[in-house]
């Protein structure tokens, strides 16, 4: 039986499967609303408190820039590789993220809740309070992000990797874990323990987990 998660699939990018045009900026001119984006490198975007609803986002490589504050609604994001991008805030309302990666981008408070989340790499990001409450989650990976008062209540967690995350404060509550692994990073505080039953712990967390669980179930522990 398999306890470990799942690998996800990276986005669709190399030469074998896509050709991509050079694009020096992206701004709202080029993303209304109902339209495709598609097969860029784009160097910079700029889409601070952008408002957009069903757009599809395919076959793209963003290089820096700024969708921080936007509001995204039931847009479909395929194949995005997104570096250095400040995405603090945004908004993804009812949306669709595929085989996407997130490169050392700023996700603090971003708003994910209800979304669907398939073979997603967050690498070295800052996600403090990020919203994913009833999120549907498949092979995502979390890579040194600091995760510190994230909401993941009543989410669905398939095959997803925390992997030296700061968890301080995240909440679990009334979350579905299937082939979960949390491995390193700090887990004080952390809130609803109980909902990740059939989880796997790397044997260094265990301090604090026994610490976690004994004060989520009424439990004190003393030194011998």
């Amino acid at each position: 039986m398999q306890v470990l998660p799942r690998v996800a699939t990276a986005p669709r990018l190399t030469p074998r499967h896509v050709a991509l045009d050079d694009l020096a900026d992206l701004g709202p001119s080029l993303v209304d609303s109902d339209t495709l984006v598609t097969e860029q490198r784009v160097h910079s975007i700029a889409l601070t408190a952008h408002s957009s609803e069903f757009v599809e986002m395919a076959s793209l490589a963003v290089e820096g820039g700024t969708l921080a504050d936007s509001d995204w609604y039931r847009t479909n994001w395929v194949d995005v590789a997104l570096s250095s991008v400040d995405a603090a805030n945004a908004s993804f309302t009812e949306s669709g993220l595929k085989r996407i990666i997130w490169d050392h981008c700023r996700m603090t408070g971003i708003q994910a809740g209800g979304c669907t989340i398939e073979d997603a790499g967050h690498l070295g990001c800052p996600m403090t309070m990020a919203n994913l409450r009833f999120s549907n989650l498949q092979r995502v990976v979390f890579d040194g992000c600091d995760l510190t008062g994230a909401d993941f209540t009543s989410a669905r967690l398939t095959d997803v990797t925390f992997l030296d995350c700061q968890l301080g404060g995240a909440q679990f509550q009334q979350a579905q874990c299937s082939r979960v692994l949390v491995a390193g990073g700090s887990l004080g505080g952390i809130r609803g323990l109980s909902s990740l039953r059939g989880a796997t712990f790397r044997l260094d967390g265990l301090d604090e987990i026994a610490q976690e669980m004994a004060s989520e179930l009424g439990f004190r522990l003393i030194e011998r």
